[in-house]
């Protein structure tokens, strides 16, 4: 790894802890410290480190897409930092999906057939299926770019042996 990735890593990542202390708190840093999510009548209460991981992961990604897309995939090292951060951010977003669809399984209930027998019954469109339908796409977009920048890269490794 040369210097100046060096840097760039380090410095991307005291950015992302700088920015998710300023959003959580020095708490962050205990393993104690959760976040309550209130939908309808559930309430979640997830660890912190379930929604600063995400945003840090993110910071990075976002940082290295610009990084890569201005060399144009010509630094290994810059390379390689990018597929990592690509690949956690997949788990991240497939972590999140999950997240969702255990909440919508959670949120839905049972319907009683109605007393009158000309009643019918509109069934309730839920907004998670929605959420759910959103991050499989990102899946799917996030998955071509992985498999796009991998290819570039394995070219432009292959190009230097």
């Amino acid at each position: 790894m040369n210097k100046q990735e060096l840097i760039w890593l380090v410095s991307t990542i005291i950015f992302a802890l700088i920015l998710i202390t300023v959003f959580f708190g020095k708490a962050i840093f205990s393993l104690e410290s959760t976040t309550s999510i209130q939908i309808h009548d559930t309430y979640y209460v997830i660890n912190d480190l379930y929604v600063a991981i995400p945003i840090g992961v993110f910071i990075l990604f976002g940082v290295y897409f610009i990084r890569v897309l201005k060399s144009n995939y010509a630094n290994l090292t810059l390379d390689l930092i990018f597929l990592t951060s690509l690949i956690l951010l997949m788990l991240s977003v497939f972590n999140l999906k999950m997240f969702v669809t255990s909440i919508e399984e959670i949120s839905g209930g049972v319907g009683f057939p109605p007393l009158n027998p000309d009643y019918i019954e509109k069934p309730i469109e839920s907004p998670f299926g929605l959420i759910e339908n959103i991050l499989s796409i990102v899946l799917s977009v996030l998955s071509l770019i992985l498999i796009y920048s991998g290819y570039k890269t394995f070219k432009q490794f292959s190009s230097r042996s």
